[in-house]
């Protein structure tokens, strides 16, 4: 078998937003023999090229990579959709495509993304009419997204307010990992802890983790200064912390 068939599992499995585990219950393997495909160190048997089709809701062609029209038919699908998004107020048109997109590919994250962004911002033409039925759907998608798509956190945040759900949104942003956990910080950590003999690698890990971490605290700054104007913006706000680090004689101080 000379198609790579491992890495269009690892494709579907990505799109639909599915985990190893998730494939290898519905076809009774382990996680490891779905590693190994993926990896093309191995293939599935024959018997099983029906049941990883149906899971993906495709042809066995497609699996295959013989049929490029699935693709070229979902490119067109993100493609009017982006443009809608971007170039009208009044989202039905596009609320409308994304229900056909998802009546045709069920499982697609993306189509499912831009449904939700779209039903989030027709919510703003329905303001003031309860329920606002474009919020509360778009709510449920956003929450079904979370778990394969962090991203879906701040939009589902704001989404609950514009709903009123003030305390749903604390309690949810409450639940969300702590930010020494993100990713970037969390693979800075590995060269201090001997998780990576190249250091230069390492010290790009180390050099993001700072860089993500300033980023997230000069947005809080920002909102900081939009609700009380103390100061004229976030870089003069970054400077005075700098200074006041320097003042008390810390060390490895970086210049804004």
């Amino acid at each position: 078998m000379q198609v790579k068939i491992g890495e269009k599992i690892k494709e579907l499995r990505k799109v639909t937003g599915r985990k190893q585990e998730d494939l290898a219950t519905a076809l009774g393997v382990t996680p490891q023999a779905i590693s190994r495909w993926e990896a093309n160190g191995g293939y599935p048997d024959m018997e099983m090229i029906p049941s990883i089709a149906n899971y993906f809701h495709i042809s066995i062609d497609e699996l295959f990579g013989y049929n490029n029209d699935r693709n070229r038919i979902i490119q067109e699908y993100n493609d009017k959709a982006q443009w809608l998004i971007n170039n009208n107020d009044d989202m039905t048109e596009c609320i409308a495509l994304m229900r056909r997109g998802l009546e045709e590919f069920p499982d697609r994250v993306d189509f499912k993304t831009k449904l939700a962004f779209a039903l989030h911002k027709q919510g703003w033409k329905n303001k003031g009419k309860e329920p606002n039925i474009f919020w509360e759907e778009a709510a449920k998608l956003y929450e079904k997204l979370l778990p394969h798509d962090q991203s879906c956190i701040i939009p589902l945040l704001s989404v609950y307010s514009c709903l009123g759900k003030y305390e749903k949104a604390e309690q949810k942003a409450s639940e969300q990992p702590d930010l020494e956990l993100c990713r970037q910080v969390l693979l800075g950590n590995l060269g201090s802890i001997g998780s990576i003999n190249d250091e230069k690698r390492a010290e790009q890990y180390r050099g993001d983790a700072v860089l993500e971490l300033l980023h997230a605290f000069q947005k809080s700054l920002d909102e900081a200064i939009v609700c009380n104007n103390e100061l004229n913006n976030s870089r003069e706000g970054l400077e005075l912390l700098l200074l006041n680090n320097s003042k008390d004689g810390k060390n490895g101080i970086i210049r804004a």
